[in-house]
């Protein structure tokens, strides 16, 4: 039997730069994206531990019955705390987030409020957002509070979370609804761009040169059953359709073209 012996010969010089112009390239075009993915990543994180913030307010509301409130940036800048509300003037105090005025855990005696105040948490590092205080009633609803007044919420309240020069909002309706505006918004993580046959053309907020078609996600939780379901969504929108919307502020409305998935996941509670 004969056998075909393999060239001993190696890569040639041409053949190596080549190779090396190749790696050199996809290099230069996956660093970015693996740096924008972190990054939003990041931002993500830090909007959905205040999501979770507001979400575990409402619901200890309603629970427990008292009125409760949210105060972003109290203590101090980067500093959240939920908190009971008293009918004092301590309400306004300064120092109603401080741990050593207002211990955690609270006072569980019903005579001596508060009872239902919440540690203090921050930020992750870099995240920034406004100073706002929301207020969550006994009803599930929720109320802006400005200057220590309760005011109604006729129009969402808009908490936006910064991070690197990247930002992810989050709407609060009146009925107490918190929902991230993902569908809304090109934000980090949850978007990319699509061509005229559907190929992957990039990622980031702003569509590249060859973008016909925009596709975006969102993952929530379940209002119902946080702990055990998620709402997964998938919207591909012409781009067309989106510089509409962004001359009409936006409203998520039905446009011809549109597609829009929706999955609920659930898990079975333990």
């Amino acid at each position: 039997m004969g056998f075909t012996r393999l060239s001993d010969r190696g890569f040639s010089l041409t053949e190596l730069m080549l190779t090396v112009a190749t790696a050199a390239t996809l290099m230069a075009v996956t660093v970015p994206i693996l740096t924008d993915v972190t990054e939003g990543s990041k931002l993500n994180a830090a909007a959905r531990e205040l999501e979770r913030e507001l979400q575990s307010a409402r619901l200890k509301a309603v629970s427990a019955n008292r009125i409760l409130r949210v105060r972003l940036n109290c203590p101090a800048t980067g500093y959240y705390r939920t908190v009971e509300l008293l009918n004092t003037t301590a309400d306004a105090a300064t120092n109603r987030c401080l741990l050593t005025a207002y211990p955690f855990p609270a006072d569980t005696d019903v005579m001596t409020r508060p009872n239902h105040d919440g540690p203090v948490r921050t930020l992750p590092s870099g995240a920034t957002v406004a100073s706002s205080v929301l207020e969550f009633r006994p009803d599930g609803t929720a109320y802006n509070v400005v200057t220590n007044v309760a005011q109604t919420i006729a129009t969402p309240v808009t908490l936006t979370v910064t991070r690197n020069n990247k930002s992810k909002s989050m709407t609060i309706n009146g009925a107490g609804k918190i929902q991230f505006q993902q569908l809304e918004q090109n934000a980090p993580g949850f978007v990319d761009f699509l061509d005229a046959t559907g190929a992957w053309v990039g990622t980031g907020q702003t569509p590249p040169a060859t973008a016909m078609y925009v596709r975006r996600w969102a993952i929530q939780p379940l209002p119902t059953n946080p702990n055990n379901t998620i709402v997964i969504q998938v919207l591909v929108s012409p781009l067309s359709n989106e510089q509409a919307r962004t001359a009409s502020q936006f409203t998520r409305t039905r446009m011809a073209g549109d597609a829009l998935l929706v999955s609920v996941k659930t898990r079975k509670a333990s």
